[in-house]
């Protein structure tokens, strides 16, 4: 009887175990691709920057020559 009860225990705590596992492996891979999204976000923002920055910089250039020529 106490064998049984030992057996169904340790079936039950081996199940949870498995269950907890699955759990932290769907976790894990939530994160990485929330990882993955936020580089490719932080990548696209740094070259929506520059590109802006180049604008704003030509933008400056030809301010001061129309200026200059005034």
């Amino acid at each position: 009887m106490q064998q049984e009860n030992f057996q169904v225990i340790l079936q039950e705590l081996v199940r949870r175990s498995n269950e907890e596992s699955r759990r932290m492996r769907n976790i894990e891979q939530r994160l990485d691709t929330m990882e993955d999204r936020l580089n490719v976000l932080h990548e696209s923002t740094n070259e929506r920057t520059k590109r802006v920055n180049a604008k704003i910089a030509d933008l400056e250039v030809t301010t001061k020559a129309i200026l200059n020529d005034l």
